[in-house]
């Protein structure tokens, strides 16, 4: 896999070197979610995998190269999201596209300046289908939110879960209990957003 990546990469530099457009491209990289572990998929050393709001399923790898622009060897910590390209690239091309919000934010200021992101960030997954080989499935719905390195999650089976992905990168200590300051504050931010959500209508 590493390998058939690093081969694809390559023809796309290539290819923009020979046609002469390498100096004033931004290529961007990135995974839209982790590995699923029923398939092979390994995300050490983080938890779980895709369909999982565990580290393993959201925490992947960005990488954009922008020559002249992004300073080469550049690593960042920072939190961004696939819903951050949009409004990052109209910003960078000059448009102004006729829609009331965005769901992501800009992120020039990190990758030209190195200015903090200072975000929070939220998910929910709540997959459902009919397939021809299982039939109607839905998968347990779960959300999560994230403040700093503080992971708020709640999950049908475990309830509230809090964890600090800095000394547990692997989510393997529920510290709910241990901090229930921090466990009310995130979990009043999570429920915030979710008020937002248009309500769900019954499937029949």
């Amino acid at each position: 896999m590493v390998v058939s990546l690093d081969i694809a990469i390559g023809r796309v530099f290539l290819a923009l070197k020979a046609s002469g457009q390498d100096k004033e491209t931004m290529v961007i990289f990135m995974s839209d979610h982790g590995g699923d572990p029923k398939y092979g998929g390994n995300n050490a050393p983080f938890r779980d995998g895709k369909f999982s709001l565990y580290e393993g399923g959201i925490h992947v790898p960005a990488m954009i190269s922008w020559p002249g622009q992004i300073k080469p060897g550049t690593v960042s910590e920072q939190m961004m999201s696939a819903l951050d390209l949009f409004p990052t690239l109209c910003q960078i091309a000059g448009c102004k596209p006729d829609i009331t919000r965005f769901d992501g934010i800009d992120i020039g200021p990190h990758l030209f300046e190195g200015q903090s992101l200072g975000r929070d960030l939220f998910w929910q997954q709540q997959a459902a289908g009919n397939d021809p080989k299982w039939g109607l499935w839905h998968r347990e719905t779960i959300s999560a939110y994230r403040h700093k390195n503080w992971k708020y999650m709640h999950t049908r089976d475990a309830g509230d879960v809090l964890f600090n992905l800095e000394i547990d990168p692997a989510e393997t200590q529920n510290l709910a209990a241990d901090y229930p300051e921090i466990l009310a504050d995130l979990k009043a931010k999570h429920q915030k957003i979710l008020t937002t959500f248009p309500k769900r209508k019954d499937v029949q």
